[in-house]
């Protein structure tokens, strides 16, 4: 494993080397130092501009994300109809535009959904537990009889309903206006 991020790392020094001796190089070094002489350069500036944009903005936090999902998951083209609807609840849950929110809102999900796998309790037999007694009509309805292992699977999305019901900006996000 270490030997494989090592040669992972290695490779992307040797890209990035290799992009500063290439022509477009040459425009971002000129950009950086006059972004008048970067004018003149073979590449315009607004393309570098855009690229720098979006090197800077998305290679930080989706390089790292990339590796964990890409060593934790199968990595194929139907990925995201696996797991985006879940990333789409830890993204409202934790306030749009918040990372920090982001981040409380995968784990306090992740540790629901994980608990609530290990427990094979049901309402018949939480009720059953503290003594209250349910007719047979209750006692033999399927929606009783759900363990919370079986529900376990729709619970993100029923704290998804439950945030925006009570909190409608997320846990951490900001009110606008």
């Amino acid at each position: 494993m270490k030997l494989t991020v090592k040669l992972i790392a290695g490779a992307a020094m040797l890209v990035a080397a290799g992009a500063s001796f290439a022509q477009a190089g040459e425009t971002v070094k000129m950009i950086r130092i006059d972004p008048l002489t970067g004018l003149l350069g073979p590449v315009g500036v607004s393309q570098i501009k855009g690229y720098q944009f979006f090197a800077e903005k998305f290679s930080g936090k989706g390089n790292p994300a990339g590796v964990i999902g890409g060593s934790t998951f199968l990595t194929e083209p139907a990925m995201a109809a696996t797991v985006g609807s879940v990333i789409f609840v830890v993204v409202v849950v934790g306030g749009m535009g918040s990372l920090s929110g982001a981040f409380v809102a995968s784990i306090l999900i992740g540790v629901i959904q994980t608990f609530a796998v290990a427990f094979e309790y049901s309402l018949a037999t939480l009720a059953q537990q503290i003594g209250l007694p349910l007719s047979d009509a209750v006692a033999n309805n399927s929606y009783v009889k759900l363990t919370l292992s079986q529900v376990a699977p729709i619970l993100p999305y029923l704290f998804l309903v439950l945030i925006l019901i009570f909190r409608p900006r997320g846990l951490l996000g900001k009110r606008e206006g």
